[in-house]
């Protein structure tokens, strides 16, 4: 699941207070309320800064999931498993030719066996259009995500 939705978990901290931004963090690049658009599954992340630390929540369902309400114990299942939704903690890192990398650490998913776990995403920025990878063990990239920020 953490192909292309997982991304950026995008808050509440406004882009028009980048300047008083540490330069040290370069996480305020990406705060802000997100919505995810293809090839991602529709949904939103919000990032925020806390403190000095970073935090973003998200949410995304599976386009092929029904439209309707469910009313069946295996309807309701099925909605569910077609859903998904975390918190994270993370720190980025600038790259040269200005992409960012991510670090996260999951705080809160809907599969619980993910909460602990950490990885790594590139995310290259083009105003309020963001497009994401998530890195494999070697750093390739993996499925491409994309979003953008509402204002």
């Amino acid at each position: 699941m953490r192909s292309g939705l997982g991304l950026l978990l995008i808050a509440l901290a406004s882009p028009a207070h980048a300047a008083e931004a540490p330069t040290q963090d370069n996480c305020w690049l990406i705060t802000g309320v997100w919505e995810y658009v293809a090839p991602s599954w529709p949904g939103r992340a919000i990032l925020a800064r806390q403190g000095s630390k970073c935090v973003g929540v998200w949410f995304a369902r599976n386009p092929n999931a029904p439209a309707t309400d469910p009313t069946t114990d295996a309807e309701r299942a099925a909605a569910y498993a077609a859903s998904g939704g975390g918190a994270w903690e993370y720190t980025c890192e600038r790259l040269d030719g200005g992409s960012l990398r991510c670090k996260n650490r999951t705080l809160f998913s809907k599969v619980p066996s993910e909460v602990g776990s950490e990885a790594t995403l590139e995310i290259v920025q083009d105003g309020d259009n963001a497009q994401w990878w998530f890195l494999d063990r070697e750093g390739k990239r993996g499925t491409l995500g994309a979003g953008r920020r509402l204002r």
